[in-house]
């Protein structure tokens, strides 16, 4: 309540140039009520501002509506009851037009200036993931429940050696079907060659071997269950302890197995942020590691097109990552904004020093614009504008 009189107050003398009261206000708090009362009406005024522009950029048409019904409650009633105010005030010669119209001149002139003063990428920075390099993704090769797990997170494998068991229910009952069928196959080509009936014995022969190529193909699909490491190298496979006795689809990422002396970053930049790759492969890119010391990394590829795919599970929201994702029935997960993948290359004492899913921050070195540059560009890039 104090800090809005005194709000009200500074607007009244310093801006429009009244002679106003100032407003009594508890002496031993007065130091910090004044400062914060006006810091609380600048945050409600930009806030205000936010949603608004928020609103007419998400919703389109009806945004149009709410932005103009929000300027007209928030803005609208309060302009105009300050220019009645002001033109009461006028009548009765205690407000002096030039002083008012100067005042209101240098402060628009400060606002306007201070847009093309105020950077606007001072915190430009995009998420990124450790990976092998390159990474040997391990994949399920069939359908199962997992029913055993050979090995564990951080684990040195060597080529061939069991990751874990799958099971198949379905596929061991088909397999024992066959398996039956092929030794009633096999009984009868004994028998029609102990009566020497010919036409039986080539029946029963023709019979068997078609069984045969089928259980062939059978006890591939379940030697398949038990997944192997198709290189040798360290595993990286978070909780892979969680899978036991859960359902896996065939092509399912379980893990990756790599070198742990080449690894590499792969970021998640903005679609926007991406127009400015020539700048970025000048100099190396500063990366930011939560609880070390910074280091510089040099950009290697960036992917031609955006993509609204999660590019690591390790930075998506629901993992503790900062990237929001949405949601939908029956559908995987999806980015709520594209981004551009890219990649950055990093020496063996980087790789050793970092860990396999571990986040960090890349920061983007920048065309260093104002805050009227980043707005005339996201103006002239907006669809609306860029169909004309």
């Amino acid at each position: 309540q104090w800090g809005s009189k005194y709000a009200r107050y500074f607007g009244s003398r310093y801006i429009l140039g009244m002679a106003a009261r100032r407003p009594a206000i508890p002496e031993p708090h007065a130091w910090w009520i004044r400062p914060y009362g006006v810091a609380a009406a600048c945050y409600r005024t930009i806030a205000i501002a936010g949603l608004i522009a928020a609103a007419a950029a998400i919703f389109h048409g009806a945004g149009l509506v709410i932005a103009v019904a929000g300027c007209a409650v928030f803005w609208g009633l309060p302009m105009l009851r300050m220019i009645r105010h002001l033109a009461e005030l006028y009548r009765t010669g205690m407000l002096l037009p030039g002083r008012l119209l100067a005042r209101v001149s240098l402060l628009a002139g400060g606002l306007v200036s201070g847009l093309f003063i105020v950077p606007a990428d001072w915190s430009l920075t995009t998420p990124a993931v450790v990976q092998y390099d390159p990474p040997v993704v391990l994949r399920a090769p069939a359908n199962g429940f997992v029913d055993s797990i050979h090995v564990h997170d951080g684990a040195v494998v060597a080529r061939g050696e069991p990751i874990i068991s799958l099971r198949n229910e379905e596929l061991e009952l088909t397999w024992l079907a066959l398996r039956k069928d092929y030794l009633l196959a096999d009984q009868a080509v004994h028998m029609a060659r102990f009566r020497r009936d010919l036409p039986a014995l080539a029946d029963a022969e023709t019979h068997r071997q078609g069984l045969s190529e089928q259980l062939a193909e059978l006890e591939a699909k379940r030697n398949d269950l038990v997944v192997g490491a198709p290189a040798a190298g360290r595993l990286a496979a978070r909780n892979i302890e969680l899978l036991a006795g859960q359902y896996v689809k065939e092509g399912q990422e379980i893990g990756a197995i790599g070198n742990e002396d080449h690894k590499r970053l792969k970021m998640a930049i903005r679609q926007y942020d991406a127009s400015q790759v020539e700048s970025w492969r000048q100099l190396p890119l500063r990366i930011c590691v939560p609880g070390q010391a910074s280091f510089y990394a040099q950009l290697t590829r960036l992917d031609t097109r955006a993509s609204d795919s999660i590019p690591d599970p390790a930075l998506s929201s629901v993992n503790g990552g900062s990237l929001a994702v949405v949601h939908q029935p029956n559908a995987e997960p999806k980015l709520c904004g594209p981004r551009v993948n890219g990649y950055l290359a990093l020496d063996v004492a980087q790789s050793r020093r970092l860990r396999v899913g571990q986040r960090v921050n890349v920061r983007l070195s920048t065309q260093h614009l104002s805050m009227a540059q980043w707005l005339w560009r996201s103006w002239l890039d907006s669809p609306e504008i860029a169909s004309r």
